[in-house]
Parts: structure tokens; sequence; C-alpha cells
């Protein structure tokens, strides 16, 4: 089992906040890396602030809007092209102010 310092990594993550950009991308490979190196689960995670028409959407019907659907999607095919090097990959969708719900 791979140390840090004086700690074990049995219950660590690598984590990869995105925002879909090429700088993002290349964060991911970096991320994909130490979770390879790691034996750890990769969590690939987006904040966003939906539109109204979006949260009216959602408001009024049981249904996703087109643009939660696509940021999931997004997300999904971020999270394909990155390797978890022990675990598994996991993507989350954080709705909100990306600087609060970071916080």
């Amino acid at each position: 089992m791979p140390t840090i310092g004086k700690h074990s990594a049995m219950h660590l993550d690598t984590i990869l906040a995105t925002d879909f950009s090429p700088a993002s991308y290349n964060a991911g490979l970096y991320a994909s890396a130490l979770s390879t190196h790691f034996h750890t689960n990769l969590i690939v995670v987006h904040a966003c602030t939906l539109t109204q028409a979006a949260l009216e959407l959602e408001a009024e019907k049981p249904l996703t809007s087109l643009q939660r659907y696509n940021l999931n999607h997004d997300l999904k095919l971020t999270a394909e092209n990155l390797d978890a090097g022990g675990g598994i990959t996991e993507t989350i969708l954080l709705e909100g102010d990306p600087y609060q719900v970071a916080a």
C-alpha cells in the first residue's frame, strides 16, 4: 500500500474539479496519473449555475433540463477519457456558484 509521508493512502481519493477547458483536461491527465500511482478512485467534479429557464423547467415538471443533461453528458465524457488507477471513476455535478459550493 502506498504511503504519503507517515500516512497510509488507504482511504484517499483523487479529485479533479473541471470546467471542461483545455487546462482542466491537462489537469485531468495529471489527476489520472496520480490516481494510477496511488491506486485511488478518481472523482471528477463540475459545479455550475443553471439558467433561470432550466430551473423553472425542473421546478414545473419532473424533467431534467437540457442544460443539466448536457453538463452531465460532458462530465461523463471527461471521466471516460481518464483512468482511475486502483478504483472507479465517479462523476459529481454540483449546482450553485462554483466559488460557494467548493468552500
